[in-house]
């Protein structure tokens, strides 16, 4: 049985990059790693953040064009 990805404690950026590589839909994966990074004090982070948040914007959306 595996465990769930929450579970799992990753180390090394190569482990949430393939995680992220084999499951492109999961957004939970990518906000674990800006998660990760942020922890590690690196700047990326914020940008992934972005990208989740505006994924779930209308691209018509005043929200989307600030």
């Amino acid at each position: 049985m595996t465990l769930p990805f929450f579970s799992k404690r990753m180390n090394t950026e190569s482990e949430f990059l393939t995680e992220i590589a084999n499951h492109p839909e999961d957004r939970e994966r990518r906000l674990q790693y800006a998660g990760w990074l942020e922890s590690n004090r690196d700047p990326r982070a914020e940008l992934i953040r972005l990208e989740e948040e505006m994924r779930g914007l209308p691209i018509y959306g005043d929200r989307y064009w600030e």
